[in-house]
């Protein structure tokens, strides 16, 4: 079979169609201009007919108010005369433009030539009266009278022929606008009957080259869209749609081949999820094992030392007691003493992470003053501040902030912030910053720890916040550190229901921003 596009059959059909309504458009179109002819005909024939009755009626009504002036020899009727003699020669005028417009018939013509001749020797007639003086007038009174009332013959055989010859006119004209009008009437039928067998013929070539098949790809879709991959579809048409049939059958082969790929990797990927549920479970089951370790050596560890510590603060009071008797052991207990605290810190940050871990890490929520807290905070740190020859700007509000959360761990990520930049910062300034911000409908404080330290270079900043993590070796060394402080600072702020970021530029300084809720249990609520 010969190929040829849907597209190439529409235009085909179209095409005929268009040709077959322009030409009776066309036919529609000289019909309705004869109409239209006729119809102008017609009314100028009816203007026509209605101003040569005025005309007549205008001259017998000159005659007869001439009439009348000669026996009464009232100047009015003389007046009268002139103005039906002027209307009727202004009407003359309007019939022989009317003439014009459409062509004066040859019996019109003869009518307006006998009226123009009558109403020019009528005027003739009245103005040779009208110069007769009255003795004049007096001596030929009734042959005057007799020439006046000689024109109502002519006027009412002039009006009888008129008559006649416009009911004639018009009664042509009526049967040659009714004819025109069969005919617009016969276009448009003709016209609304090729369009709709053509219409018909589009929806019958609709329905077998598109719709039919289009139902059946529906269905065929519908059946593969069920799970049936097995379902294909006839190629019947050597077009588009046969087209789009032959592809999806090629698309139904491809599913096939794409299904039995994936029920393979499916059965593959389910061998590997079950390794790896049971790689989580025993990575979860390890990771319980390590906190639970890490707080039970904690604790185990806790208690002794505490106990050596205050041990050692009794041998430096008895020490004290001996009046110098061991100098070199003050310091030696002071070293212990140092070394004591810092391993208790240690063991403290380890408990709180196991804690954390272990989703065992609970608030203790209640209303305090931030102020205070700040102070307490900046109080503890100070020695650390002052070791290193730095400078601490506070810029705290000096007034009492209502603050609802739990102070403890507050406390705890303030003194970690502003002991780290002590830490990494010598003979500069650290700043401490506290604002009041209003964001997702609630309040925040806001700090902001700045220093003029070592700073951070940038690729080593997504390290800071993990467990165990340093950032280089030789700070380690230096300035030391576990790595567990920004760790566990910011799985505080998040307990807090708040977060921490920094800003740092190496050997430039480093800012840490901490946004805690000024009530913890609203945040926690929402």
């Amino acid at each position: 079979m010969k190929f040829r596009s849907l597209n190439q059959q529409l235009l085909l059909v179209g095409m005929i169609v268009l040709a077959i309504v322009l030409a009776l458009a066309a036919l529609s179109i000289t019909t309705l201009l004869t109409l239209r002819s006729k119809a102008n005909h017609l009314i100028i024939a009816g203007q026509q007919a209605a101003l040569s009755n005025e005309l007549n009626t205008n001259m017998v009504r000159a005659a007869s108010e001439m009439a009348t002036f000669i026996n009464t020899r009232n100047n009015v009727y003389k007046e009268e005369t002139s103005n039906a003699v002027a209307r009727g020669e202004q009407i003359l005028v309007q019939l022989t433009e009317l003439g014009k417009v459409e062509g004066q018939e040859p019996g019109a013509q003869e009518l307006l030539n006998r009226q123009s001749n009558l109403l020019k020797q009528l005027h003739q007639d009245v103005n040779a009266i009208s110069s007769l003086s009255d003795a004049q007038i007096a001596q030929n009174k009734a042959g005057v009278l007799d020439l006046l009332f000689d024109y109502e013959d002519p006027a009412a055989k002039l009006q009888a022929d008129l008559t006649n010859y416009f009911a004639q006119e018009n009664a042509t004209n009526q049967q040659e606008v009714a004819t025109a009008i069969r005919d617009v009437i016969a276009s448009v039928i003709a016209i609304l009957c090729t369009l709709t067998l053509m219409l018909g013929l589009m929806a019958i070539l609709l329905q077998r080259q598109i719709i039919r098949p289009l139902l059946a790809l529906s269905a065929a879709a519908r059946s593969v869209s069920n799970g049936n991959l097995q379902h294909n579809v006839p190629v019947t048409n050597y077009d588009q749609i046969g087209d789009l049939q032959w592809s999806f059958n090629q698309m139904v082969i491809n599913l096939r081949e794409q299904r039995a790929t994936l029920e393979q990797h499916a059965a593959e990927l389910s061998y590997a999820a079950s390794e790896a549920q049971s790689a989580r479970l025993l990575a979860e089951e390890a990771n319980r094992a390590k906190s639970a370790f890490l707080s039970t050596m904690s604790h185990e560890l806790r208690t002794p030392l505490t106990a050596i510590l205050g041990y050692t603060e009794l041998i430096k009071l008895g020490t004290a007691e001996l009046n110098g008797l061991a100098p070199h052991l003050e310091h030696d207990l002071g070293q212990v003493e140092g070394a004591g605290k810092h391993l208790l810190n240690l063991i403290n940050d380890v408990l709180d992470i196991s804690k954390i871990e272990a989703g065992k890490a609970t608030l203790t929520v209640e209303d305090f003053d931030l102020r205070m807290v700040v102070n307490e905070v900046v109080l503890a740190v100070r020695p650390l501040i002052d070791r290193n020859s730095n400078i601490l700007r506070d810029h705290t509000p000096d007034v009492p902030i209502r603050m609802r959360s739990d102070p403890t761990k507050v406390r705890q990520v303030l003194f970690n912030l502003i002991g780290n930049a002590a830490k990494f910062t010598e003979k500069g300034a650290i700043e401490l910053n506290l604002e009041i911000e209003r964001f997702a409908e609630h309040d925040w404080a806001v700090f902001r720890v700045s220093d003029t330290g070592v700073g951070i270079a940038t690729e080593q900043i997504p390290k800071l916040f993990q467990y165990f993590s340093q950032i280089d070796d030789s700070r380690t060394r230096k300035y030391g550190g576990t790595g567990m402080g920004l760790a566990l600072s910011r799985q505080l702020c998040l307990l807090l229901g708040g977060d921490i970021w920094v800003d740092s530029e190496l050997n430039h300084g480093s800012t840490f921003t901490v946004r805690l809720p000024l009530n913890a249990e609203a945040i926690a609520s929402t």
